[in-house]
């Protein structure tokens, strides 16, 4: 494991290895703000340029990447796995989710709201298919369920529990190097595999990432929520900007804000317009908006394509 320089606390806490030009690394980005804000610790996030791209800093934060990840594990066992309990796959009955969102409701408050923001984004209980299951989010790129029944909940819970916090360490502060096993959500351009851009036959090489990015990057799909459009759904910060490809835009903000800002950022409609007019989004503090297609590679599969800078 490297070993981190302790940064000054004036100056917040740079995470060098999470980078904002990435999908995943936006997501994880999502997620350590998400999980680290509690209503009596706002921890302010802004992206300032490091390395030749955007990195986050937090600022009212830990000091250090190891205090930061013990303050991510503390937030999370208080939450613990209950939600990703529900089922194996994703969607599954909406009849089901309806009743927990119910009981999540009753529970909720503006101190505890986990349960009910990952269950609205996990899906649509009024929207359903023929088989009673309700149409879910954008985030899944997995198939529903594989051959042994496990979909996006079972591989979320297998990261969840398996995520050491060397893990998390090294994906918060280390350049990236993708060679984590059974960890890939397909949320990483680099986890696509076609064979136009292969020496060997992709079809039998194991889908490798990061572990930690996809642990962060889970806790950040509480803020994408998925919501009903008509008789179809959508999900937060994904859109058609040309009317026909379904795009993920995110924006890149290099003013420190707190959590419930990064919300109203997240669903500007302005980010999802085919040429997004910068004076209008620097007035607001946003440096940089990026996007990516969200692509079918598979019968099963979808990925994102590498993310292209549009303002």
């Amino acid at each position: 494991m490297t070993t981190h320089a302790t940064p000054d606390p004036r100056d917040g806490l740079l995470l060098p290895g999470l980078d904002g030009t990435n999908p995943l690394g936006f997501l994880a980005a999502l997620g350590v703000l998400y999980l680290g804000t509690t209503p009596n610790f706002p921890m302010p996030m802004h992206w300032e340029r490091a390395g030749a791209t955007w990195r986050p800093r937090l600022t009212n934060g830990p000091t250090g990447i190891k205090s930061l990840v013990q303050h991510l594990r503390t937030r999370f066992a208080n939450i613990g796995l209950g939600l990703w309990n529900l089922d194996n796959r994703l969607p599954f009955q909406a009849d089901r989710l309806r009743e927990e969102m119910i009981n999540a409701i009753s529970e909720a408050s503006p101190k505890a709201r986990y349960h009910t923001d990952m269950l609205s984004a996990l899906g649509v209980p009024s929207v359903m298919d023929d088989t009673g299951c309700f149409r879910d989010t954008a985030l899944r790129m997995v198939r529903s369920g594989d051959s042994a029944g496990n979909g996006l909940l079972a591989y979320a819970r297998r990261i969840l529990e398996e995520t050491t916090d060397d893990n998390l360490e090294s994906a918060l502060a280390d350049s990236w190097k993708h060679e984590d096993e059974n960890c890939a959500l397909r949320w990483d351009p680099a986890e696509h595999h076609g064979y136009a851009h292969q020496w060997t036959n992709p079809s039998k090489e194991r889908t490798v990432s990061v572990r930690g990015g996809n642990w962060l990057a889970l806790a950040a799909m509480s803020l994408l929520t998925t919501i009903s459009e008509c008789c179809e759904v959508g999900t937060i910060a994904f859109g058609r900007p040309d009317g026909k490809r379904q795009c993920l835009t995110w924006p890149i903000w290099t003013r420190p804000v707190s959590l419930n800002v990064v919300r109203s950022l997240l669903t500007l409609s302005a980010l999802h317009q085919a040429n997004p007019k910068t004076t209008d989004l620097e007035r607001l503090g946003i440096g940089a908006i990026y996007r990516c297609d969200r692509i079918m590679t598979s019968t099963y599969y979808r990925n994102f394509t590498p993310a292209q800078r549009i303002a």
